[in-house]
């Protein structure tokens, strides 16, 4: 069933679904093995318990390889996560806010189990990211209004790099206090040592290596004024980390 027979069929939605043209969920024209409207398989009849399995297993191994690309993508290409989903290439990774939503559970997933089971001090630094991260990401936007981007790009920026920081964070949370208490069981590390005092300055060292990069990629700066608005938007992260200490965490 060809050119002609699908034109044909346009209309006439009776003979499409005869012909098996048309989308059993939605009636949309649909020749291919999924549906282009909503997704679903074209495939007739009641499914097999095979079927079912491999459905199952795609879709599984699907998002796991999107969930990777995008994590290598995250890590190894700052910004370029945020170039692509501007440009429109989107379907190919996890969204931004799903992104970042997930790895700050991650992180703080970590932090209960590897670093503290504290539930005050947990539900405290969340809340302070998150007011945190809604700044830095109004800061984007200023530091940045000569561009004339939209809005919703500087969400996305600013999520992005905050999963960066999430995903940092979990890794500091697992990392340091597991290979401290390995250390610490050989004699290699005081018995007193505190693995918090290193993670701080060890994540904020990443992130000031990586918004730079992140900055230029995104804005098509040059990498000096690139590190110019990484030590503006630092700044207004130390204040507003600051005040937050103050009248949050007292």
């Amino acid at each position: 069933m060809r050119l002609a027979e699908v034109a044909s069929i346009e209309h006439d939605p009776a003979s499409a679904l005869d012909a098996g043209l048309r989308c059993l969920n939605c009636g949309h024209l649909a020749e291919g093995k999924f549906c282009p409207d909503c997704g679903q398989s074209t495939r007739r009849g009641v499914p097999t318990i095979w079927d079912l399995v491999s459905d199952a297993l795609n879709a599984a191994f699907s998002y796991d390889a999107k969930l990777w690309q995008t994590l290598s993508i995250l890590v190894r290409q700052p910004g370029k996560l945020t170039v692509d989903w501007v440009e429109g290439r989107r379907r190919r990774y996890i969204g931004p806010f799903q992104l970042f939503l997930g790895l700050e559970a991650v992180a703080f997933l970590a932090h209960r189990v590897f670093f503290s089971s504290n539930s005050t001090e947990i539900d405290l630094k969340t809340k302070a990211l998150t007011i945190v991260g809604v700044v830095f990401t109004l800061g984007l936007a200023v530091i940045n209004v000569r561009l004339k981007r939209k809005m919703v790009e500087h969400w996305v920026a600013g999520a992005h790099i905050w999963a960066m920081l999430m995903f940092v964070l979990s890794l500091a949370y697992i990392v340091i206090p597991v290979g401290s208490g390995a250390l610490q069981r050989v004699g290699w590390v005081s018995a007193k040592f505190d693995p918090g005092t290193i993670i701080t300055p060890l994540v904020q060292g990443v992130m000031v290596v990586y918004f730079p990069l992140a900055l230029r990629r995104i804005y098509g700066l040059s990498l000096g004024v690139a590190c110019i608005e990484t030590v503006a938007l630092f700044s207004l992260y130390r204040l507003v980390a600051f005040v937050i200490e103050t009248y949050l965490f007292t």
